[in-house]
């Protein structure tokens, strides 16, 4: 996922005019589930005030439009969102764009089926990455890809070269616009916590060859899962953001992994969010591209 940022005054309800931009992650699991509950999700995301978000699992493209919906109720923003046309052939699910409309307008969005470079590739087996590319009141101009790589252990092969395909694009993107780029959304890293062990290092090492900076590395967690067989849920650290420049807060992640503290949790403890929203939590930064 990328996303492209320049310096831009923005005037937050919440925290008055400021001149940083406000940027999400968030995986909503196979938006929308028979278990979703749409207040909690709209809730969810009013609570992140987000000038931008990268999100990913979305299936319903009405459902997503309902609940922004309400979260500009909350907010006093106006969210809109635009999906990718390229699905998972087996799950129906796609990435997606949401922006505060009432801040940014959407000149361009363009599709990377493969998270190959060539546009204008048919849709693949891999879930595409899906970039915006908006200009705010000042006429600079912003963009976010939302990107979902492959998941599981055993295809941390695939990953590797999805990780390439990102940081090209970051870095044409970056270059054709001359503004930094955000590479966000559900990286499937499972090796950050868990297996494989060498995936942590693969990460880390592209993205410092690369001259980009890793944003969210040393988060305690971003997701919760069950292992087959086992009974506690456990934490893990599956969504990233990396940027070429500007000066970045550190990332928070809230919700659920914040509530809970990304410790190992037994069902009886467990958040209910975790039924009624996702397994993924939103993943916030803040900061001034340049």
């Amino acid at each position: 996922m990328l996303a492209i940022f320049t310096v831009l005054a923005v005037c937050s309800w919440r925290s008055g005019c400021r001149s940083t931009v406000r940027v999400v992650t968030f995986n909503i699991r196979m938006f929308p589930e028979p278990t979703t509950d749409f207040g909690r999700v709209a809730s969810t995301i009013a609570e992140l005030d987000a000038d931008l978000l990268g999100l990913q699992e979305i299936a319903d493209q009405s459902a997503l439009t309902e609940v922004l919906a309400r979260a500009s109720e909350q907010t006093g923003r106006s969210y809109r969102a635009v999906l990718s046309r390229c699905r998972s052939a087996t799950r129906g699910i796609t990435t997606a764009l949401a922006w505060d409309v009432s801040r940014w307008r959407l000149v361009e969005h363009r599709e990377y089926p493969d998270l190959l470079p060539d546009r204008g590739v048919p849709c693949g087996d891999l879930q595409p990455g899906l970039l915006g590319i908006f200009v705010g009141e000042d006429g600079r101009r912003i963009g976010v890809l939302s990107v979902h790589l492959e998941p599981f252990p055993d295809r941390f092969g695939i990953r590797q070269e999805q990780w390439r395909r990102a940081i090209a694009i970051q870095r044409a993107v970056s270059d054709e616009l001359g503004a930094t780029v955000i590479l966000l959304g559900d990286t499937n890293s499972t090796g950050f916590m868990g297996e494989p062990e060498e995936e942590r290092a693969f990460v880390t090492e592209l993205v410092k060859k690369a001259g980009f900076r890793l944003l969210t590395g040393e988060l305690p967690c971003s997701e919760y899962w069950v292992p087959e067989g086992g009974r506690d849920y456990l934490p893990s650290l599956l969504d990233h953001m990396v940027v070429t420049g500007g000066r970045w807060g550190e990332p928070k992640v809230i919700g659920m992994c914040e509530r809970l503290a990304c410790r190992v949790t037994s069902p009886r403890d467990m958040d209910p969010d975790f039924v009624r929203v996702s397994d993924h939590c939103p993943v916030v930064v803040e900061g001034s591209p340049s």
